[in-house]
């Protein structure tokens, strides 16, 4: 008798419904040497941010003291005194408030005392430094020169002149210079 022989069975291929071993240890390895090479640029990118940010810092605080100082003067009597480089400086206004600009272990303190008794004071946080008023004449010049830079953040720190008129003074000199 003859034997039936069967056909040989073929089977299916499987379907791959997930990822071998080897493929997820591969994928998990790149990711990890990428990220390590940019957490060093991450920092980095930090640091300049934050310094970026300090400086900005800086700049609104000089800014927001040359309003105050040029408007300060402009609305003080006519200075007196001697004209040579000094730590501070006391501005007496036409309505009686005095205004003392001081400085503290490198920072300026702006005081201001009303006749009513009402005092305000104003700190201008920068980095340490030191502050040099040089009244000449109708003109008032404060001058901040940073202390040598500690950090490399610090090097950016440049001397800054604000340059202060008095109003009285400005407009006795427009009134000179009309009359024949």
């Amino acid at each position: 008798m003859r034997q039936h022989s069967r056909p040989p069975r073929v089977r299916a291929p499987r379907s791959r419904n997930g990822f071998t071993l080897i493929e997820l240890l591969a994928v998990l390895s790149c990711m990890a040497a990428l990220m390590a090479s940019y957490t060093g640029l991450l920092i980095l990118f930090m640091n300049k941010s934050t310094d970026s940010a300090t400086q900005a810092m800086h700049w609104l605080t000089l800014d927001r003291l040359e309003d105050y100082f040029r408007l300060d003067v402009a609305q003080s009597a006519p200075f007196e005194g001697t004209s040579s480089a000094r730590q501070d400086l006391t501005l007496q206004q036409h309505d009686g408030t005095e205004i003392n600009y001081s400085q503290q272990n490198g920072i300026l303190k702006r005081t201001l005392r009303r006749p009513d008794g009402i005092q305000g004071i104003e700190v201008f946080p920068l980095p340490a430094g030191e502050w040099t008023f040089q009244p000449q004449g109708s003109l008032v010049r404060l001058i901040y020169s940073p202390a040598a830079p500690e950090t490399t953040a610090d090097h950016n720190q440049v001397p800054v002149e604000i340059v202060a008129n008095m109003k009285t003074s400005r407009a006795r000199a427009a009134v000179e210079e009309v009359a024949p």
